[in-house]
């Protein structure tokens, strides 16, 4: 996916991208910005950090700041003309330029390590080398032959809504077929899974209980399986139904939320 941008480039949805500074990110996603208010202001660049591990791998910024050029003013000596570069779409891409960056960025000359430390629990190593021709040192972070597969596995392993929607029907129990069976088995069930999510919540508000997030993700898988069987058992995909809110949404509230229009709506606006 393509998103046009004001510097003439295109931001590419699920492309790898090489910060000026360093390091390497992977974009998932563009959205809405909103004030406090709810007033859409600008989108946001949703993207993944491929150098780390963990939660803190996905993070958000300005499109306008992840699109812009590099203030040479300030960074005189920038190897890049923009804050984000992009440098294509598959693992290979990035290893590929990660195996570039071990060679002398001015120069192209063969370097020496002569520091080294891991961090993110060794998957990551920092090191700092040196060229042997011109002297420039520099920082490279490289990670080992297993976090790469994993990286690749993972990155290859995303699933569409609908996939989903076709994976969670193989469960199906298969005991009724009637369209409307389905769907109260359906439905009864989304409620069923639903009081379990918040009743974890009841159990760490009035209960002394930790809030078990895992258990409340796991739940929450259920609810959207049961999601899944309501909505084939009246002949809807998933995409479709998120689309229709997402359509409905838009048009309720083209601005963003607001109180006015969440009190006063238009007739057969559900």
């Amino acid at each position: 996916m393509l998103v046009k941008d004001t510097y003439k480039r295109e931001l590419v949805i699920d492309g790898i991208y090489r910060y000026f500074k360093g390091g390497y990110y992977r974009v998932l996603a563009l959205m809405g910005d909103s004030d406090i208010n709810g007033k859409i202001t600008g989108e946001r660049v949703i993207y993944q950090d491929l150098e780390l591990e963990g939660p803190k791998k996905i993070s958000s910024i300005s499109y306008d700041l992840f699109m812009s050029t590099v203030d040479f003013e300030k960074y005189p000596d920038s190897k890049q003309n923009y804050v984000m570069e992009y440098i294509g779409n598959s693992v290979e891409d990035y290893l590929e330029e990660k195996e570039m960056s071990l060679t002398c960025p001015v120069c192209g000359g063969e370097t020496k390590i002569y520091d080294s430390r891991t961090i993110d629990e060794g998957s990551l190593q920092v090191r700092r080398r040196k060229c042997l021709d011109c002297y420039y040192t520099f920082k490279t972070y490289e990670m080992d032959e297993d976090f790469y597969k994993q990286c690749n596995e993972r990155l290859e392993s995303k699933m569409t809504i609908n996939e989903y929607q076709k994976e969670a029907l193989r469960t199906e129990s298969g005991m009724h077929h009637d369209k409307v069976d389905r769907l109260l088995n359906g439905l009864m069930g989304l409620n069923g899974e639903a009081g379990e999510a918040i009743d974890l919540l009841k159990k760490h508000f009035y209960q002394g209980h930790e809030l078990d997030e895992k258990h409340i993700a796991k739940e929450l898988g259920d609810v959207v399986w049961y999601i899944a069987l309501s909505a084939d058992a009246i002949g809807y995909d998933l995409e479709t139904i998120l689309q229709m809110n997402v359509d409905k949404l838009r048009k309720r509230y083209p601005n963003g939320f607001e109180d006015s229009k969440s009190k006063n709506r238009k007739a057969g606006d559900i």
